[in-house]
């Protein structure tokens, strides 16, 4: 029988330093405001924000020396280190980003691991940015001026059994963050959003709140609540420096091939993260029949007692029809004629010509 193995013994000890002996460092950015050096910046909405597309806008100025969205001058430009697990290299992000005027000779494409096993097979698989902070170290290393990484998205590269249990994703997260402090490397990491609705933007980030928790800097894309053609990019956390001007943006097709997707920068914009994802209050009754009185007589005036008729119909109560109409009097949008004199006599609502 042979001898049981000796049990394995593990020790553990408190690690403390005296903060005297810590070096004060400045804060220095990528994009000014929006994307600090040596954290974890999360960019994540809707998908119809076209979040992909943004991020390659992002790197391909960094690339090229293009000024920032906002106007801000670019430093000098760096190298990107790319990371994709959803959207195909030649037919998705090379094409995005050479209409975003990127120079690629400055994008390299992190695609997988390879092991190569005693008995001469090789295995592939993504990257593991937990397991592999080693290979992602080598690779900084080697690329004195790679600045930024560009991982699409966050939860395909980090291996983590459950992304919503807080004590995972810290502990996978943990390596990266020791990374980034310790070389100045920043990490643009792309995320979806959760089914929630209503509240604060940075509740929203899907999976775990250990990854907003993580994040030094976090941008929302979400649609532009006064124009459906438009997207508003917001912070929806910085705790680095104040919060910066939110900024709209479109996902156009590029002039020289109109089936690749690049992005326009409109300015700035007056909605914060939070009231970009804050729910539409339901119109107020009065509200309401006031659209509907103008579907109801936009085709010319209308006898009084047909206007109650339809309203009753309709739903809405005498009294609220007619307080309706006093606001909508007031607000130059209808107006009451009396037509005829006598026991004949009756009024017509009528849409005012300039409303």
């Amino acid at each position: 029988m042979s001898r049981a193995e000796s049990p394995v013994t593990v020790e553990t000890s408190a690690v403390v330093y005296s903060l005297d002996t810590a070096k004060v460092k400045p804060q220095n950015w990528i994009w000014p405001g929006y994307i600090p050096r040596g954290g974890i910046t999360l960019l994540f909405g809707d998908p119809s924000a076209g979040k992909t597309t943004t991020g390659c806008n992002l790197i391909a100025r960094y690339t090229s020396g293009q000024s920032w969205p906002d106007g801000q001058p670019n430093g000098k430009p760096g190298s990107v280190l790319v990371m994709t697990g959803e959207d195909s290299v030649e037919r998705t992000i090379k094409p995005r980003l050479v209409a975003a005027g990127a120079d690629c000779r400055k994008v390299t494409i992190w695609d997988r691991i390879r092991t190569k096993i005693s008995d001469g097979t090789i295995d592939e698989r993504l990257p593991d940015l937990a397991a592999d902070v080693d290979h992602l170290r080598a690779i900084v290393e080697g690329a004195p001026d790679l600045g930024l990484v560009l991982i699409d998205t966050l939860s395909c590269f980090l291996g983590v059994k459950d992304s919503n249990q807080q004590s995972q994703v810290r502990r996978a997260l943990l390596p990266l963050h020791d990374l980034c402090d310790q070389t100045g490397l920043s990490l643009l990491c792309i995320g979806h959003m959760n089914k929630g609705s209503g509240g604060k933007a940075q509740y929203r980030a899907s999976g775990s709140l250990a990854y907003i928790a993580a994040a030094r800097s976090a941008l929302l894309c979400a649609p532009d609540r006064d124009d459906p053609d438009c997207a508003v990019m917001a912070i929806a956390k910085c705790n680095l420096a104040q919060k910066s001007p939110s900024l709209r943006y479109r996902i156009v097709s590029c002039d020289e091939n109109p089936e690749v997707a690049t992005v326009e920068w409109y300015g700035a914009s007056d909605y914060s993260a939070d009231q970009l994802l804050e729910e539409k209050k339901p119109a107020t009754k009065t509200e309401a029949i006031i659209e509907w009185l103008q579907d109801v007589l936009k085709d010319g005036p209308m006898h009084s007692g047909t206007v109650e008729a339809l309203a009753d119909e309709a739903g809405f109560k005498k009294r609220t029809l007619w307080e309706a109409r006093g606001v909508a009097k007031d607000r130059g949008i209808l107006r009451c004629n009396k037509i005829g004199f006598g026991d004949g006599a009756h009024w017509e609502w009528e849409l005012c010509r300039l409303s």
